[in-house]
């Protein structure tokens, strides 16, 4: 029952939904899109939708996800929500901050090579999650974290690999994990960031 704009302000129904299994499938528009155009496009009325590369050997995308706005709802989790989405190059400020309901947070944005930073208060409002296992594992490209990213998530049990991989890393910004009482994993938390 969900809807898509094109940007051109038209909530409509223009695509086609392929089932790849009982879970997971693929949204393939069906309007007619421009190669090598770049779209904004918003979704309404989902609380499960992803933009991942890959998930097993389940779904890839077929159309480069370079930002990331804003994502609403009472979604529960945001598990492989843009995982190994190579061409994401930034995330809005404010993008996650009505989400009430997530929990799970893993592996979110792992693999996302072209992305260097992340904007502050990212996951402010995200209270209720448990889990950053390998949130940001292998983002290659991330050099720098800004100040107390996780801070005050006291619910969050679990950073274990959550940026692993991250060779580029530089700074983890002031106050990273303050606040995060319950937060006993963080086995590889930073492997291999040199």
């Amino acid at each position: 029952d969900f809807t898509i704009d094109y940007g051109d302000g038209v909530d409509g129904r223009e695509y086609r939904f392929e089932q790849a299994n009982d879970v997971y499938g693929w949204v393939i528009p069906t309007r007619e899109l421009t190669v090598g155009e770049e779209y904004l496009i918003t979704v309404k009325n989902s609380e499960t939708a992803s933009f991942q590369r890959t998930l097993s050997n389940v779904s890839v995308t077929l159309n480069t996800v370079r930002e990331i706005i804003y994502v609403t709802g009472n979604r529960e989790h945001l598990v492989s929500f843009a995982a190994q989405a190579s061409g994401l190059i930034k995330i809005h400020e404010g993008a996650f901050d009505d989400l009430p309901a997530v929990k799970n947070c893993s592996a979110m944005f792992s693999a996302c090579s072209s992305l260097t930073t992340l904007p502050p208060g990212l996951f402010a409002y995200l209270h209720n999650a448990t889990n950053f296992s390998g949130a940001f594992a292998a983002c290659q490209s991330l050099t720098a974290l800004p100040d107390g990213l996780f801070d005050g998530l006291s619910n969050v049990t679990t950073f274990s690999q959550v940026f692993s991989g991250c060779s580029a890393l530089i700074t983890t910004g002031n106050y990273l994990f303050r606040g995060c009482a319950a937060a006993t994993l963080f086995e590889r938390a930073f492997d291999t960031c040199t």
